[in-house]
């Protein structure tokens, strides 16, 4: 599965993953409770909330932060993404490559020398 993961860093990887939630998982926490649809095409992000509560708080994701205020998912203006975010498709109720559109939105939206890997 393609998908692209908004790192801490201030980095897009893109990347291939196996298709299950548990390789998400491995990359972003155990925690993942975060599935948020996006606007664009069959978009959606995946992170750890329950990082936040977690002793050690992995640290702030600016840049994933600023892109879920872009699409509008309706984060609260205080609240801010912690860790990595992840970014996949769906088909029905399985998870799919990261559409198009929306891997065009974060690679424009991250800027070319932002972004690393390649699909």
């Amino acid at each position: 599965m393609k998908i692209a993961i908004v790192k801490t860093n201030g980095t897009v990887e893109l990347t291939t993953m196996g298709e299950g939630l548990q390789d998400i998982y491995n990359t972003i926490g155990n925690g993942c409770d975060m599935f948020q649809q996006l606007p664009i095409g069959d978009g959606l992000l995946l992170v750890d909330e329950e990082a936040k509560i977690k002793a050690e708080i992995p640290p702030d994701n600016a840049m994933a932060t600023e892109f879920c205020d872009l699409m509008d998912v309706g984060l609260d203006p205080s609240d801010r993404i912690c860790g990595n975010m992840v970014l996949v498709g769906t088909r029905g109720s399985e998870l799919s490559d990261i559409p198009t559109a929306l891997l065009d939105a974060i690679k424009k939206f991250a800027g070319p020398e932002r972004v690393t890997g390649s699909h």
